[in-house]
């Protein structure tokens, strides 16, 4: 930020790392950019809530058992005999880290158990949503929208995880969040 410049940059911390921010307070745009290249997408979407946070964590989880079912096969081969529920089993469990011969809380694991990481991208949800929140709100009151008309998310909307998110007046947006 330089004197008199609309635009600002925050880095705000979401539970185990953190997303990048830009304001610009002439447009009213929010700019975010997440460390892992998540979309953020449905975090800001029209009709979205806290209510919708678990569902979008459960759904993520999925997504991960499958790729890590793939993955695994092809790293070894003498895995393609294996059945699906079997290999997605030892995934849902993780796998212990210890620390002075004592297992850690499975929080640290290096391969979290899938409940582990339905709690952490949960929180992580929440904790996005609550950093536009307050964003919005020290910007001239506003709540944030997907565009100015108020019509549905794009593929032009996404960019490498990143989401421009138009501030709209509080009064016009106030059901999003």
């Amino acid at each position: 930020t330089t004197a008199g410049s609309s635009r600002h940059g925050f880095v705000l911390g979401v539970v185990h790392h953190w997303i990048a921010c830009v304001v610009d307070l002439k447009k009213k745009e929010l700019l975010l950019s997440d460390s892992d290249n998540k979309l953020l997408i449905p975090l800001v979407a029209p009709g979205s809530s806290e209510k919708n946070d678990a569902e979008l964590a459960k759904a993520k989880i999925n997504e991960w058992m499958l790729e890590n079912r793939e993955r695994r096969r092809r790293a070894n081969p003498e895995l393609s005999h294996t059945p699906d529920d079997v290999l997605d089993e030892q995934w849902r469990g993780g796998e212990p880290s210890y620390w002075n011969g004592k297992a850690m809380d499975s929080i640290y694991w290096a391969r979290k158990p899938a409940g582990a990481l339905d709690q952490l991208v949960t929180m992580e949800a929440r904790a996005v949503r609550k950093h536009i929140r307050l964003l919005a709100t020290v910007i001239d009151g506003c709540l944030d929208s997907d565009s100015d008309s108020g019509g549905p998310v794009t593929d032009d909307d996404i960019w490498f995880g990143s989401r421009l998110v138009k501030l709209v007046p509080a009064t016009a947006a106030a059901s999003v969040i």
